[in-house]
């Protein structure tokens, strides 16, 4: 059920994955953890993530435990659009909760990063929220992100954030920020 290598990966069926959105787009989750489908700002934007159609070229955004061959399971939080895909073996166990916030986010934490071209008319961005809790034991976890402006089409440019907390990868009008809060590694000596 979960495919690590990007290159041997197969296309996932399309009842696997679970969706969430912001009511101006939306983005599908594979069990896996990778978000392989999404238009982001809004449901008419190119596609920047769109492994969906192409396993190779298409851009993803995968958060996922190191060790590639444990299945992930989903469900939907009562009530809401929050999405959680639980991975769990016998050393520990990982939940990443997804969501994106109908509110939208304020953007002044990176107006210095490119200047301030990838924010919407009134100051706002909206965002992909992903949150990884270890809940048991221990569990590495790789984080790869692969973004694929105007559906994989057009080359990017990465600019990293100081202290390398995130980055910005640009394309002509589409931009994405990556922004890691509150990350830390425990030392087990």
């Amino acid at each position: 059920m979960a495919w690590m290598n990007e290159n041997n990966r197969a296309y996932q069926p399309i009842n696997s994955y679970g969706v969430i959105g912001d009511c101006h787009s939306v983005v599908l989750i594979a069990p896996d953890g990778s978000v392989d489908w999404g238009c982001l700002p809004d449901f008419d934007s190119p596609a920047i993530f769109c492994r969906l159609l192409d396993a190779q070229r298409g851009g993803y955004f995968q958060i996922t435990p190191t060790e590639g061959t444990i299945p992930g399971s989903q469900r939907y939080l009562r009530s809401s659009n929050v999405l959680q895909t639980k991975f769990a073996s016998i050393h520990g166990e990982i939940v990443l909760t997804d969501f994106m916030p109908v509110e939208t986010l304020s953007a002044w934490p990176y107006q210095g990063m490119n200047n301030n071209t990838w924010t919407r008319e009134d100051g706002s961005c909206h965002c992909l929220v992903r949150i990884v809790e270890c809940t048991h034991g221990e569990m590495p976890v790789t984080m790869t992100l692969k973004v694929s402006p105007n559906y994989a089409a057009s080359p990017s440019k990465i600019l990293l954030a100081p202290d390398d907390k995130g980055a910005i990868v640009t394309s002509g009008q589409q931009h994405v920020a990556l922004s890691v809060v509150g990350a830390y590694i425990l030392d087990s000596a």
